[in-house]
């Protein structure tokens, strides 16, 4: 049996759905490998399953033969836009690259499917043209339709062309409506932190274009690497993509990864060449996609600063500190001074240069904004003196003058992009502070920002008292950063993503932001991205979170699991030869006071996973499907399990998590807490305490958690059933935990777990005392610190920001008798943040102790 598809051009109007008559009649022939979609108007589609990716398009109809950019370009005239009361150009600009032909008529591609027998196959040509495929007609209005019309169907060809997908499992798909509700589907690509090569880049983006993403927001230039060609200030690439080779980024030195040796130390980066650009924007315009470059212009500059620090401010206490390419992240100090006329020149000559070199012909520009330190604007007396001249100087009230310098900087990185042409996108900072600090001077007040500037929210779904004229792009932190772990953000969460989410202002669309912090392989970018690019493409292409046909009991997201599980396979895996991270954690493990072993679902309505578990300790090694609670007596004090799910017979979610469980003799004996904030003396028992912090206080289990025998893994401090691994204090500066009801045996050992991860702002403990009461009544007393501990047992580098470890803090007993045990835990720096923490900006910032389990033996 063949499956084959029919496509109809549907125009939605006021009337309702209407089928166009005029249609393209087209012939499907078998040609070697790959099936030939021919029309009779002579425009040719090549689908080459070995080569579909480079689907060619050819054109003998002047309708059909558009250049896309010059009905983009033909859109635009900024005087003109910003003069315009009732506008909307900004939608026909944006609506180039969808579906969408006016806000009158919606164009929908329907596509069906009908089945002929195999023996009827001698006939399939003489079938095919009396059902036709009835492709769009309006071509010659927008060649995106084309782009993902072909996309559609390499999809629907590969799928029953593919051998290793049945024609069964296609049967259940019967309509697919190709219209896009959110015109702006971007990608953010990190390539400052990390540098990635062309080759890399194209390969990415061929999967971007096949999952109908047109935005490629190029982030190119920040603190850790200026990653662009400039041949005006060339010192800016040649030497300003260059950095100092992290610890964690050790196995790049033998691998290629542009690593060179310089004054003994590894210096690593590289930079794209102008060429390099114009073969990524014009390899992107043939998929339809739009590349849209990022250039740091506030903060984030210290790639910039640090060979043309004549920008940075002058007269105060920074200045005489050299800017280097960092290579760490966070906010620092180091930005841009507006209070001198050359910043502003500098910045003007390099877009200028970027506009007509490497992106002449596109439309936008990205300025950032976001996460601006004003510290070194307080003392510059050049910043001074600008804001006595914009008359928003206030000696009293300086927080807010600077505030307000800041909207000038915005106000002159607005007239530069105008001048050029271009509408400038910015972070949702620049327009938290016109909100807050509106003034009168910048020609620039809430109420006409929306004629400037595009703002890209990344703080949340939502912004307070935005204008019903402001565009809004949406990528949620919460929803949106794949460089968070799935135990944050898993495929469900992604896919049920609303970027509209009722806001009233102009929402276009949204973005998934790839940033390369902790991805520093192509691989890692591959294995963290996939497969919730697929999820977000559909959340942005139809936005499931509030279409009508949702059942919000899960049958939506079991439907998509199940179309995501052929896509692995067949395209992902196969076509794209890319390696795919999990969905989601799939089990958890709990030890039942009967000491058994339960692995659990975390998502018990999907009747379609079953469980596969292995025990560490099992001589044969053997791989069992986990049917009922295991019984078994542990060889040693710790006992690990390796738990996998298998859904519809395919691997699913997290394939290696590994639990480890802890048969100590404090299991599930009372615990009580006395906690102290760091602003207050006083104490406050448990009940109180989880009501200020509810996410990190042991979910069901509560303070029980702290004794469950579950141990906490470093990479998961935050898990999908409430958190029974870890234990979070902030901002407390002591806690005395105390265990009462213990066995009536000898103890030799207590054993504490903690979580050393700073760059999450988590910290081992300064010091522990305990206070012990034996049987008899008698008191024995310790106390251990921190840094005996780590010469003792654990050996790390404690003020390195990327050390990230589980270490146990270990006490010895002298084999006593203990009727309870008061824990005393002193927390590192009093709970704040210290001094050599690259994000410690004042004294005031607060940080973290967890613990996983308080282990006697």
């Amino acid at each position: 049996m063949f499956l084959i598809p029919k496509i109809n051009c549907i125009y939605q109007s006021n009337e309702g759905l209407i089928q166009k008559k005029e249609v393209i009649n087209v012939e499907l022939k078998k040609e070697k490998e790959g099936w030939v979609i021919v029309p009779y108007n002579q425009v040719i589609y090549h689908l080459f399953i070995e080569d579909f990716l480079n689907t060619s398009v050819y054109g003998t109809s002047d309708n059909l033969n558009i250049r896309r950019f010059e009905v983009i370009t033909n859109y635009l005239n900024i005087d003109e836009w910003i003069n315009r009361k009732n506008n909307n150009e900004i939608e026909k600009l944006l609506q180039a690259y969808s579906l969408q032909i006016n806000n009158n008529n919606l164009l929908t591609i329907q596509i069906e499917y009908f089945k002929i027998n195999e023996e009827d196959l001698s006939n399939l040509q003489q079938y095919i043209s009396l059902q036709s495929f009835q492709l769009i007609e309006y071509f010659n209005k927008c060649q995106n339709g084309l782009i993902y019309s072909i996309q559609t169907l390499k999809q629907l060809l590969l799928f029953y062309l593919n051998k290793t997908i049945t024609l069964q499992q296609l049967i259940d798909v019967k309509i697919i409506n190709d219209t896009p509700l959110s015109i702006w589907r971007g990608f953010l690509l990190d390539c400052f932190r990390h540098y990635f090569t062309i080759d890399f880049i194209k390969k990415l983006l061929n999967l971007l274009s096949f999952y109908k993403f047109n935005i490629i927001h190029w982030h190119l230039t920040d603190d850790q690497g200026w990653r662009m060609e400039s041949k005006i200030y060339p010192n800016l690439n040649t030497i300003g993509s260059k950095r100092k080779l992290r610890k964690d980024e050790e196995n790049l030195i033998n691998n290629n990864y542009f690593v060179n040796i310089v004054d003994n130390n590894y210096i690593y980066g590289n930079y794209y060449t102008t060429k390099e650009i114009n073969e990524i924007v014009n390899y992107c315009k043939q998929l339809g996609i739009l590349v849209i470059l990022e250039i740091e212009s506030i903060g984030h500059c210290s790639s910039l600063l640090a060979f043309y620090p004549e920008l940075k401010c002058s007269s105060n206490h920074l200045n005489n500190e050299k800017v280097t390419v960092k290579n760490t992240w966070g906010i620092f100090n180091e930005i841009l001074c507006p209070g001198k006329e050359e910043t502003f020149k500098f910045l003007e000559n390099l877009l200028n240069e970027m506009f007509t070199i490497n992106f002449k012909d596109l439309t936008f520009v990205y300025i950032g904004g976001d996460e601006t330190n004003f510290e070194c604007w307080k003392n510059c007396k050049d910043c001074k003196k600008k804001m006595i001249e914009l008359n928003i100087y206030d000696v009293n009230n300086l927080d807010i003058s600077l505030k307000k310098l800041y909207i000038y900087f915005i106000k002159e990185l607005i007239n530069i992009c105008k001048r050029s042409k271009k509408i400038m996108i910015g972070w949702d900072e620049i327009l938290e502070q016109l909100i807050n600090y509106n003034i009168e001077f910048t020609d620039c007040k809430v109420e006409e920002f929306s004629k400037y500037c595009i703002i890209q929210s990344w703080r949340g779904v939502s912004l307070p008292n935005i204008t019903n004229d402001q565009y809004i792009i949406q990528s949620p932190v919460s929803h949106c950063y794949l460089d968070y772990d799935i135990s944050t953000i898993n495929v469900k969460k992604s896919l049920f993503f609303n970027p509209f989410n009722n806001l009233q202002s102009k929402v276009i669309g949204g973005e998934c932001n790839c940033w390369t912090e902790r991805m520093i392989t192509e691989e890692k970018v591959q294995e963290m991205i996939l497969p919730r690019v697929l999820s977000i493409s559909e959340a942005l292409w139809k936005c499931p979170s509030i279409a009508e046909d949702v059942d919000l009991n899960n049958n939506y997201y079991y439907n998509f699991l199940d179309r995501l599980q052929f896509h692995k396979i067949v395209f992902i895996e196969k076509i794209f030869n890319f390696k795919c991270g999990p969905e989601c954690n799939t089990v958890w493990v709990e030890l039942t006071k009967e000491m058994e072993i339960k692995i659990n679902l975390i998502d018990i309505h999907d009747m379609n996973q079953d469980i596969y578990y292995q025990v560490e300790e099992d001589e044969n090694n053997k791989i069992v499907k986990y049917l009922k609670p295991i019984k078994i007596q542990p060889k040693s004090k710790n006992l690990k399990i390796k738990s996998f799910v298998k859904r519809n017979d395919y691997n699913f979610g997290k394939m290696d998590q590994i639990f480890t469980i802890s048969f100590h003799q404090a299991i599930y004996c009372p615990v009580e807490m006395e906690i102290f904030k760091c602003n207050n003396d006083k104490s406050i028992l448990f009940e109180e305490f989880k009501l200020s912090q509810p996410k990190f206080c042991g979910g069901p289990l509560q303070m029980q958690t702290l004794v469950n025998g579950i141990r906490g893994e470093a990479n998961k401090i935050f898990d999908e059933i409430g958190n029974i691994q870890w234990f979070g204090f902030e901002s407390v500066k002591r806690v005395i935990i105390k265990l009462d009801k213990l066995h009536s045996i000898n103890y030799n050992e207590l054993i504490i777990g903690c979580l050393h991860d700073p760059i999450n702002w988590i910290f081992i403990p300064d010091l522990i005392n305990i206070y012990i009461k034996l049987e008899d009544e008698s008191i024995f007393t310790a106390s251990s610190e921190r840094k005996e501990q780590n010469l003792k047992n654990w050996n790390i580098d404690l003020e390195n920001e990327e050390t990230r470890e589980v270490v146990d803090w270990i006490i010895h007993l002298n084999n006593f008798k203990i009727k309870t045990i008061e824990i005393e835990i002193i927390a590192h720096n009093n709970s704040y943040l210290p001094q050599w923490h690259s994000s410690c900006k004042s004294k005031e910032e607060l940080s973290w102790f967890f613990l996983d389990q308080i282990m006697l033996y």
